[in-house]
């Protein structure tokens, strides 16, 4: 139940979740469409817990004065060392959770600066190569073939 409602909110923000697995262990990516290597966040399971939300360092350091104010008494783990991609995990107590929302959002909006960034450089790259050839195709012309003279 505290699953499903994680991930209703993952897609109100637009994002597509897909389940998986490693090893036995089954959870769930939110990545924007169409963007297989964007990955906003994760839903695990929780063995203290209902579930947890796994998130990368940025949203997790916007999200740490909150949750050292308000929310102390939630556990949150160092995953970082299970190379997921992601740092920090913050187990949720119940589906009616108010840090659901605030951890979703911190995650989207940072998810969403990686892509803006992601897009750019691609554009970037497009471009360059495009006067890559160019240039390339300028030198073809110039360049003199000594059989021929």
């Amino acid at each position: 139940m505290t699953r499903a409602r994680i991930q209703s909110e993952l897609e109100a923000h637009g994002l597509e979740c897909e389940d998986m697995t490693a090893g036995s262990i089954k959870y769930t990516v939110a990545r924007f469409p169409n963007e297989p290597n964007q990955i906003v966040a994760a839903i695990y399971g929780s063995i203290k817990d209902c579930a947890s939300i796994w998130v990368k360092e940025s949203a997790f350091q916007e999200l740490k004065p909150e949750l050292l104010d308000s929310h102390s008494e939630h556990t949150i783990e160092d995953v970082s060392l299970f190379r997921r991609g992601f740092q920090w995990s913050v187990h949720i107590k119940s589906p009616d959770d108010p840090l659901i929302v605030k951890v979703i959002d911190k995650a989207v909006l940072h998810g969403q600066a990686r892509l803006n960034k992601t897009v750019k450089r691609r554009e970037e790259d497009a471009r360059r190569e495009e006067a890559r050839a160019e240039r390339e195709a300028a030198m073809a012309e110039r360049k003199r073939d000594w059989k021929s003279e």
